[in-house]
């Protein structure tokens, strides 16, 4: 019979490759639909640059997601490793640009209050890699159960390991 511990960190790299395929889906989806369309002229001075630098970090968060989704596959440890950085980096990301859209835009400071609207504008369509993940509370379901899990592998040894060949491990004494 198959241990539980391996099915539940093999169904979380399962998941985190439907979700990478789905971030990567949307991600073209929409950048060829904005290809496509004349409303894509910039409103907001700041717009671009937040679009940019918004669906960059998106790209690397789905990257991660999908390395971390073969880690576990293959019982690696660095699996929930990795996917603790992804899932942490992606909610405090998500709540950071939200506290930072909000504190500018109840600024005082032009600048401040145009690039918050730059935000604002593309918060929707560059963040539409990782949103399904955080409609659904992936992120933080992902943390507790792998966390969880992973103590309970450590105390077992249950991770496959890379040992040396016997070939290798052997030392050649003159």
């Amino acid at each position: 019979m198959r241990d539980w511990r391996k099915f539940v960190v093999q169904l979380f790299g399962s998941l985190d490759f439907l979700y990478g395929a789905a971030g990567i889906y949307f991600v073209l989806d929409g950048l060829v639909r904005m290809s496509q369309s004349v409303q894509h002229l910039a409103k907001f001075r700041y717009e671009p640059i937040a679009f940019d630098v918004e669906l960059a970090i998106n790209v690397m968060f789905i990257a991660g997601l999908i390395l971390a989704g073969y880690w576990l596959v293959r019982l690696d440890r660095r699996g929930t490793v990795l996917s603790n950085y992804v899932f942490a980096f992606e909610i405090l990301f998500w709540v950071g640009t939200t506290v930072v859209d909000l504190q500018l835009g109840m600024s005082h400071n032009r600048t401040a209050v145009e690039i918050s609207n730059g935000m604002a504008a593309v918060g929707g369509t560059a963040n539409m890699g990782t949103a399904l993940q955080i409609l659904t509370g992936y992120p933080i379901i992902g943390l507790v159960v792998l966390n969880i899990v992973r103590k309970s592998m450590d105390r077992k040894k249950l991770w496959r390991t890379l040992e040396p060949s016997s070939q290798q491990s052997r030392v050649a004494h003159p």
